[in-house]
């Protein structure tokens, strides 16, 4: 009986360790990646043989890829009860950062297109492991081949923006000559002063000198309607006359001249006296300075109500069918103040006298952010002092209770000495 014992227990131990396959492969925590990468990177496939060592080598795949923090599974019978269900829980890096490729033969378009068939798990955000960095740059190099040796670097072109640049090895070359084709509104000349700070001198890579020369002439185009003005290409050579650098000739479609469509104002009951206070006028060609001033418009209107925390801003539609663009003013009143009191320095006590005298601003009223200068200038139109100096208006504005004092700053007028002819 003891010998029977044995074998039957044997047995049963044998039975237990017996490998079934797999039925299902399933991910928990992918939010970057999708489940179906995730697993093709694990190795898993339904139908293969499954056991702990096979999991834990599955396992063992996806933390070498450098794109989680961790990674833990667990099995269960699958649906059919003849098998196992595999389920991985994953634990995707933090902090992940866009790529671009800088001087190399490629674009970085090409290069996505090329990394997203050749890796198994791929992002246009990265996280910056070195696995993750060396496997990028080893598909990076595989497409430019031998024309560049590649290298990889974090780092910014704006304050707290880091990316991963793809460079060339060698030493980055410098724009020395900026020009410009397909312009014909504005003068290569216009368009060089716009941009000459920012871009001569600056290193040259295509996606960052895109960026610098869109910031420096939108503005310009903007201002004339040409509300799709883009950035077609780029030729590179070098500078001429011996200077070492690049010249960079800009491709400009400069696009049709759009017009001005609605104007409306939203967060104010008195839309409409809004919309006259910005003074555009519908139909005249698009220009964003003005569209600026009639912002600037608005809020003069508001602080002479007494609005002195007034703030906006402003939302294009662009209706590229009827060549128009539509401008609505998001207006934030804030609080509305009252005049509280008047305080006066610089002057003596009948100059004083005299400035309360003719104030007309009363205490307990709107208080009319204008209203200070006008009446200072009204005082040195009319001479009422005789030797006035640099005068000056500030507001004291006391939140809680809603008032705004004034404070009026008098300065007597220095005169120059007269020199005695006998020192001359």
């Amino acid at each position: 009986m003891r010998t029977h014992a044995l074998s039957l227990a044997a047995a049963l131990a044998a039975l237990a360790q017996r490998p079934f396959p797999i039925e299902v492969v399933q991910v928990e925590g992918v939010k970057e990646y999708t489940a179906a990468a995730v697993i093709a990177a694990s190795g898993l496939k339904p139908g293969q043989t499954g056991e702990p060592k096979v999991f834990d080598a599955a396992r063992d795949r996806l933390l070498a890829t450098g794109l989680f923090d961790s990674v833990g599974y667990r099995y269960a019978a699958g649906p059919s009860g003849k098998g196992y269900a595999v389920t991985f829980e994953v634990n995707e890096l933090g902090q992940l950062l866009p790529f671009q490729l800088d001087r190399l033969p490629v674009s970085t378009a090409d290069a996505k297109a090329h990394l997203r068939k050749s890796l198994p798990l791929y992002s246009d955000r990265i996280p910056a492991t070195q696995q993750v960095l060396d496997r990028y740059r080893a598909a990076v190099q595989e497409l430019v081949k031998g024309a560049d040796e590649v290298r990889v670097k974090v780092q910014s072109d704006k304050p707290g923006e880091l990316y991963i640049s793809f460079q060339s090895a060698s030493s980055p070359p410098v724009v020395a000559e900026v020009h410009f084709k397909g312009n014909k509104v504005l003068t290569e000349k216009a368009l060089q002063a716009a941009v000459a700070g920012a871009a001569v001198g600056s290193q040259y890579s295509e996606e960052r000198f895109r960026e610098v020369l869109s910031l420096g002439l939108k503005p310009l185009y903007d201002a004339r309607g040409r509300v799709r003005m883009r950035i077609t290409g780029f030729e590179v050579a070098a500078a001429s006359g011996g200077v070492k650098g690049l010249a960079v000739t800009a491709g400009i479609d400069e696009g049709e001249s759009y017009s001005l469509g609605t104007v409306t104002v939203e967060g104010s009951a008195e839309s409409a006296a809004v919309v006259k206070a910005a003074d555009l006028k519908s139909g005249e060609v698009m220009n964003f300075d003005q569209v600026k001033l009639g912002q600037e418009r608005i809020h003069i209107l508001f602080r002479r109500n007494g609005y002195m925390k007034v703030a906006s801003s402003i939302s294009q539609k662009i209706n590229d069918k009827e060549k128009t663009v539509d401008v609505t003013y998001q207006v934030e009143p804030g609080p509305q103040f009252l005049f509280g009191k008047l305080h006066v320095k610089g002057l003596d006590l009948h100059g004083e006298h005299e400035i309360r005298r003719l104030w007309t601003l009363q205490t307990g009223k709107l208080f009319n952010a204008d209203y200070p200068q006008f009446f200072l200038n009204r005082i040195r139109e009319e001479g009422i002092f005789d030797s006035l100096g640099d005068t000056k208006a500030d507001f004291a504005l006391d939140e809680g209770a809603r008032v705004a004092d004034v404070i009026l700053t008098f300065k007597a007028e220095v005169k120059k000495p007269v020199k005695d002819p006998k020192d001359q």
